[in-house]
């Protein structure tokens, strides 16, 4: 079992309520549900809607009018060089015919006779190879020569790849200094619906001369914009370095205001390299007025590079406990206390001399050093209202030293707690989200190693682990560690993948490629676009391996072939049932993990799952089962995490640190 800290976990849930927000991700697939009104279905009077086993969106389209005349027209939303068609399987048989752009054509079945219609939709047609741009494809039901006869056609969904080759991409969010608005006094910041990271910026004063103007800071080929249409109308003109400027619109008399972000602008065979971008609102004839320009998000194509680590670069290691536990040593004095350090709180507590509670007894406790200050600000925070005293914890801002290993911090601003909740096994709690390097959502006071960094105590503002569990059966002289400073090159095998985090003060990532597959006989679906909830939150505090929101966790269990809910709410999952995160990052890398606890195997190949239900929770929580298996890093400044396969060899007993 994981110890973790009580008060840590109700931080957790208080922040990521207050700064979590959901917005439309990028991705390496976009599905487009049966739905959408790029798709029209001929003649329309034979295709109903119908929600069957696995059905994506709100159903799967079918042809139940005469089958010999069905036919289908898509034309892609977005450039593409591939084409999935998820459909079902039909046990009386059936092709259909597929063409491309008018060009050539290709007959594909969807008959399968031991399918019995309780399956879930399957991979039907998948054409790769194609260039990126915009397709249209026409299916025709055609008669299946193997029964002599039309088949039901149907479509579930389609799923199409439009990003750069590379695989890559990053986000630009509207706070990042590289975006620059004028006149700036016109420009707002809003929360608006689904807005990423920190909100989207507003165009609120004089339309007739709002302008954005951002050199992006890395090379790229493609890019998006990002924002909200209007109602009242809306033109804008995009120009990049000299090349010709083009005109967008982000008019559209039938949003109401409540819409996500949408995508309002896709330029793409850039050369790859720095480039600038200038957008200009400009009058819209269809109203002859100025609208309201808007930037939620810029997305380009690429890896984002990773970050370096100079020639003067040193580390300092302390002993981990299980799990993030690590020894500080505050005010100079002795014995060092066992504190968490939790990626989701924003501030620090710990025992004190002060508290004379039965809950504080066994605790060492911080003794004020000789250059100690008390700010005689008080923090005081009810877990339940209901509850007894013992459910408060009070604390007292103030200044003292830190040691972490042979690195002291002259000055560092911490909780003197005087009175702590039962049942608290630690020392304390330090809350390692981001502060002073946070654009929205920081804590009172900024984290010991910002200090650390800003003071000059340390050369690089990163933090990293090497976190074992006690069953990878390293050699002797091979443990747990915590270091500040830098990377321990001992410590991993291969390169980082350093994946870009959102500007808020948790540690979160806001877009992430998921597949997930039930079996390895099963086909893999990238259900990227099936879940609602894109930010995933890192949290080395909460010691499960993953929690879903639940109308994602609905959706899971769904694309597993999960058995249940019970009478209690519980799912069974087939035991073999994976899945694969991408998180975009510098070397693109994707993490597989098992989703099923396959020691609980009811005897027909179903177990509990290791996934959780989170009910409410506003994102994605992947805790400490998930980062344990990593290598793994937290750079503050560069506002990046980093995974890398853990070294298990006898050489991960030394310490050097890595140069780039």
């Amino acid at each position: 079992m994981h110890s973790f800290s009580l008060v840590s976990l109700f931080n957790r849930l208080a922040v990521l309520s207050a700064t979590a927000v959901l917005f439309a991700h990028c991705t390496h697939a976009l599905t487009v549900f049966s739905t959408d009104p790029n798709i029209t279905y001929s003649p329309s009077s034979s295709w109903d809607l119908l929600t069957t086993p696995g059905s994506t969106g709100t159903g799967s389209s079918f042809l139940l009018g005469p089958h010999n005349n069905g036919s289908i027209t898509f034309t892609f939303p977005q450039p593409s060089t591939t084409f999935q068609w998820w459909g079902y399987q039909r046990s009386d048989g059936g092709v259909a015919q597929i063409c491309i752009d008018g060009g050539a054509c290709q007959d594909y079945s969807f008959s399968n006779a031991s399918t019995n219609g309780s399956e879930n939709p399957r991979l039907l047609a998948n054409i790769t190879g194609l260039s990126n741009s915009i397709h249209t494809i026409v299916m025709t039901n055609v008669e299946d020569p193997s029964v002599k006869a039309f088949g039901q056609m149907t479509v579930d969904r389609f799923v199409l790849d439009g990003n750069d080759p590379s695989g890559g991409s990053y986000i630009v969010f509207s706070t990042d200094s590289e975006v620059n608005y004028s006149p700036s006094s016109n420009w707002t910041l809003l929360a608006a619906p689904g807005s990423a990271g920190c909100g989207s910026e507003f165009l609120l004063g004089d339309r007739d001369n709002g302008v954005v103007t951002v050199t992006f800071p890395y090379p790229f080929t493609a890019l998006q914009w990002w924002g909200y249409q209007r109602s009242d109308g809306g033109l804008a003109q995009l120009c990049i370095d000299s090349l010709p400027c083009s005109q967008f619109s982000y008019n559209n008399a039938s949003t109401n205001g409540t819409e996500n972000p949408r995508l309002l602008a896709n330029i793409t065979g850039l050369s790859n390299g720095i480039h600038t971008l200038t957008i200009t609102n400009v009058e819209d004839p269809s109203v002859k007025a100025f609208g309201q320009l808007n930037v939620d998000r810029f997305v380009l194509s690429g890896s984002i590079p990773a970050p370096t680590f100079p020639s003067n670069t040193f580390i300092s290691s302390v002993p981990l406990g299980f799990a993030y536990h690590a020894p500080m040593i505050l005010g100079g004095n002795t014995p060092a206390l066992n504190v968490l350090l939790a990626t989701t709180s924003t501030n620090d507590w710990v025992v004190s001399d002060l508290c004379n509670s039965d809950s504080c007894a066994g605790h060492n406790k911080y003794v004020p050093g000789p250059g100690s200050q008390n700010s005689s600000i008080q923090d005081a925070v009810v877990f339940n209202n209901n509850a007894p005293e013992n459910s408060t914890l009070v604390s007292w801002r103030v200044t003292d030293s830190l040691t972490w290993g042979n690195i002291t911090t002259a000055n560092t601003t911490l909780g003197a707690a005087t009175e702590i909740p039962t049942g608290e096994s630690l020392d304390g709690n330090f809350g390692m989200a981001k502060s002073a390097y946070a654009k929205c959502g920081a804590g009172n006071y900024n984290n010991f190693l910002e200090n650390m960094f800003m003071q000059g105590d340390i050369v690089n503002a990163v933090m990293a682990f090497y976190q074992l569990d006690g069953s990878e059966g390293v050699p002797t002289g091979v443990s747990s560690q915590g270091s500040i400073g830098g990377l321990d090159a001992n410590k991993f095998t291969g390169e980082v993948d350093w994946i870009q985090m959102d500007p808020q003060g948790q540690w979160q990532s806001p877009a992430s490629q998921r597949v997930v597959q039930a079996s390895s006989s099963s086909s893999a679906i990238d259900a990227t676009d099936l879940f609602s909830h894109p930010v995933v939150t890192f949290d080395t505090a909460y010691g499960a391996l993953l929690d879903l929101p639940h109308d994602d966790w609905l959706t899971l269990m769904s694309l597993v072939g999960a058995q249940g809910p019970d009478s209690n709410g519980n799912f069974l999952i087939p035991c073999n049932s994976t899945m694969t995160l991408n998180f975009y990052g510098s070397q693109n890398r994707n993490y597989t993990f098992d989703l099923a606890n396959t020691s609980s195997d009811n005897g027909n190949g179903f177990c509990n799952p290791l996934a959780s239900d989170a009910g409410s929770m506003p994102t994605w929580l992947a805790g400490t089962q998930f980062l344990d298996k990593y290598y793994m890093a937290f750079h503050y400044t560069a506002n990046m995490m980093g995974f890398a396969e853990r070294n298990l060899g006898a050489s991960a007993a030394e310490s050097t640190p890595f140069i780039s």
